[in-house]
């Protein structure tokens, strides 16, 4: 069942600019195909570039079942939830993504379900044999409690 909010395509739905794009990249292989696709979607009434998530079956799947529509002007945008957007970027683990933890913890931490979080790292820690995505979760997460308690 399609996700409301998310739309799904296939290449005949895609306008002639998108298409062009497409056929003058270098897309023999897969992932170029799906670079070009991506650089190349814009929404039609608004002109903003659309982000490309692949999705299949499992903890995909779970994600877009927990978007949220957020109003932003006069569209609805299917956004990730915070705690799930939490599990991905502590699954990249990037530098970057650390700091992207840190803000949506010190943004949201009194409202996050932790414990949903907290199940979600340890089913993926399980499934990829990783044991270092939980403690990295709570070391960013004691820094943003105690700032919180100290506000």
């Amino acid at each position: 069942m399609p996700t409301p909010g998310c739309h799904h395509f296939d290449l005949k739905s895609i306008d002639a600019v998108a298409a062009n794009r497409i056929n003058r990249g270098s897309a023999s292989d897969p992932v170029s195909l799906l670079r070009a696709l991506a650089q190349a979607l814009r929404h039609s009434a608004s002109g903003m570039p659309l982000g490309v998530v692949l999705a299949g079956p499992g903890l995909e799947e779970q994600f877009l079942d927990r978007v949220a529509a957020v109003q932003i002007g006069d569209f609805t945008v299917p956004v990730i939830s915070p705690e799930d957007l939490v599990v991905t970027k502590v699954l990249a683990g990037r530098e970057k993504d650390v700091g992207d933890i840190r803000g949506v913890l010190h943004a949201r931490a009194d409202s996050l379900d932790l414990d949903y979080i907290r199940r979600t790292l340890l089913v993926i820690a399980a499934a990829m044999g990783q044991s270092d995505l939980t403690p990295l979760f709570e070391a960013e997460l004691a820094p943003a409690a105690t700032r919180r308690q100290s506000e």
